[in-house]
């Protein structure tokens, strides 16, 4: 735009001219010359200085209009930047100012709250300032690991038969012996006992035995010796012969029985 429009808008504005005159004025010829105030024939003809036809006017109307824009769109700057608006030109009107139009504008430096995290279930893309409102998938928990199973208890290192039997001592049968081998199922020496008793057949356990024997010794394991316990001196009769291997704290770990045997005195 010349320096000349430029002056002549202000005189125009200084002298009471309204905007909406002077867009018109300039719309016409691109001069402030109230060339707009005169008949649309009367122009043409003050132009061309001779009717010209329809086809001809239409098209130096079009080229005039096209020349005007270059001039036009300045000033329409200038007028836009003074906060002015010009009637049925151009609506420099805000969005929501009772204009029906969707697009809007917003400050450079506008906050909107919201997520900014990434990893956020309500992460929001158009937020720049995170309000502490980011929520998260929750985790399931790890399973909780099986408890540990106990550990088995150690077997008890008690002594044990390998092998027994009870059998008469001579061919008289007026004695009768208790052949044994006594183990320890863990590596260890172990002090055992193992008790030989004759009842008269009948008497009852209570009673006092007729006879017996203790063999008290150290075993380990597979020890494979065998040992044998006696019994003798007795009378003719019938006898209930028990056996009870008994381990080092005094408990009774077996108990063996042999009922109703014939035993004979050594002199009858």
């Amino acid at each position: 735009m010349s320096e000349g429009n430029e002056e002549a808008i202000k005189r125009a504005l200084e002298s009471g001219r309204s905007h909406e005159d002077i867009a018109k004025d300039l719309a016409d010829d691109g001069l402030l010359n109230n060339s707009h105030l005169l008949g649309s024939t009367e122009r043409l003809i003050e132009s061309n200085g001779e009717t010209q036809d329809v086809i001809e006017r239409a098209t130096e109307t079009a080229q005039k209009l096209q020349k005007l824009l270059t001039a036009i769109i300045p000033i329409l700057v200038l007028i836009a930047g003074s906060g002015l608006e010009l009637g049925g030109i151009i609506d420099l009107t805000p969005a929501g100012d009772g204009d029906d139009d969707e697009w809007f504008w917003e400050e450079e430096n506008s906050i909107y709250w919201g997520c900014t995290d990434w990893d956020a279930e309500n992460y929001d893309e158009y937020a720049n300032e995170d309000d502490g409102s980011c929520y998260y998938e929750e985790e399931e928990p790890d399973p909780e690991p099986e408890p540990e199973p106990e550990p088995e208890p150690e077997p008890e290192c008690e002594p044990e038969y390998y092998d027994y039997y009870v059998s008469y001592g001579d061919a008289n049968n007026t004695t009768i012996e208790f052949t044994y081998d006594v183990d320890i199922s863990c590596d260890e020496t172990q002090e055992v006992e193992v008790q030989f008793l004759a009842y008269v057949n009948g008497s009852g356990h209570g009673d006092l035995p007729y006879n017996y024997t203790i063999d008290e010794f150290n075993t380990t394991y597979q020890d494979w010796d065998s040992r044998t316990a006696y019994l003798g001196d007795f009378v003719n009769g019938t006898y209930d012969i028990y056996a009870y291997l008994i381990n080092d704290d005094g408990d009774m770990i077996k108990e063996s029985i042999w009922f109703n045997v014939e035993m004979k005195g050594r002199d009858e």
